[in-house]
């Protein structure tokens, strides 16, 4: 399965922020890898002139974004 331009497996959390602030426009994201939570991957958005970064986590039947479904 080819990689979508929106996931980027090997960059971390203040690449993402980097490349979102100076590519991206509000509203834009990205996936990647999370580097604190091997097997979970983060959803970073940025929100005006801010980056949001989200957890989520693979809890076997359903994915969990910050301890909601």
């Amino acid at each position: 399965m080819p990689f979508r331009r929106w996931f980027h497996p090997t960059i971390s959390g203040i690449e993402a922020e980097k490349l979102l602030q100076e590519q991206g426009f509000d509203g834009s994201f990205l996936a990647r890898l999370s580097s604190s939570n091997p097997g979970a991957f983060t959803l970073s958005v940025r929100r005006g002139n801010e980056v949001t970064h989200i957890k989520i986590q693979n809890n076997g039947d359903f994915f969990d974004l910050y301890g909601g479904k």
